[in-house]
């Protein structure tokens, strides 16, 4: 009897121990939702559905999020991070000392506390990677190349494209495609100049365009777009017959604002004005 028990107990205890180690090295963590709200989805088999509290978040999950919504993930022991307004993020996990992740676009803030376990945070947005090993930071990108890095509360040190970059408490700098294009304070002013089209117009639909700082955080009412590495952008708008306000506002990490609006009226029973290019000069 017992030549048959042992046997079965050693088999027992090294498939016990397989379990474990394969749950250490190869299962996926899981991500603890500290806070959501608003309108949070994370990408399942291919299909994006709602992520409401208790739901599972593991590695190598999308989660984006829309205007006016955040979600707070804890990634690890003493990390956290806060993805908000029209963003798209793949969490990557945790490697070794560090958590990596990518920005597809819009706004992630990252916050590490020096007593955990992990030391850094690296995250990829288009040509631009960036590692940070202390406090809070803030990282937009466009989606394009252009990324803008800030942060919170103390200076910090940051790894961008393999170059030491120390950014001051409210200082901000901007990357497009790898190369800084701007650093600006949080006491300067967020400049903002766009171009209107007349008073009133006889159709239904104009284009709105401007400019601003690079990277910067653009909405032409309801649409949101960011700004390119020249601070340039452009946005068509639909009108109704009659009086639309239009209202342009700029911003961007280091919460700066500013508000451009505008009264358009629609009309669409005056004449439509034709230039004669060639009697023009006549």
């Amino acid at each position: 009897m017992k030549k048959i028990v042992i046997p079965s107990l050693i088999v027992i205890g090294i498939l016990v121990v397989a379990f474990v180690v394969y749950r250490v090295l190869f299962a996926k963590k899981v991500f603890l939702i500290v806070d959501v709200s608003g309108a949070v989805e994370i990408e399942s088999g291919g299909v994006w559905i709602p992520l409401t509290p208790g739901m599972k978040v593991k590695e190598n999950t999308r989660v984006r999020t829309s205007k006016g919504s955040k979600v707070v993930l804890a990634l690890a022991e003493g990390v956290n991070v806060e993805v908000k307004g029209d963003s798209e993020v793949l969490l990557g996990g945790v490697k070794e000392d560090k958590v990596v992740m990518k920005l597809e676009r819009g706004v992630v803030s990252t916050e590490i506390r020096a007593a955990g376990p992990v030391k850094k945070v690296m995250v990829t947005a288009g040509d631009n990677v960036i590692e940070a090993s202390s406090g809070t930071v803030l990282l937009s990108s466009d989606g394009k190349g252009t990324v803008a890095v800030s942060s919170k509360g103390t200076a910090a040190k940051f790894v961008i494209n393999k170059n030491t970059v120390e950014v001051k408490p409210g200082e901000k700098i901007v990357y497009s495609k790898g190369v800084e294009v701007l650093r600006k304070s949080k006491d300067a002013p967020l400049e903002l100049k766009v171009k209107w089209p007349p008073t009133k117009i006889n159709k239904k639909e104009v284009t709105i365009s401007g400019t601003t700082e690079p990277g910067a955080l653009i909405t032409v009412n309801e649409t949101v777009l960011y700004a390119d590495d020249k601070g340039s952008f452009e946005s068509k708008v639909t009108l109704e017959e009659g009086k639309n306000e239009i209202v342009v506002i700029a911003s961007d990490i280091l919460g700066r604002e500013n508000i451009k609006r505008k009264v358009i009226e629609v009309d669409t029973s005056l004449p439509e004005l034709r230039i004669d290019r060639k009697t023009l000069w006549r």
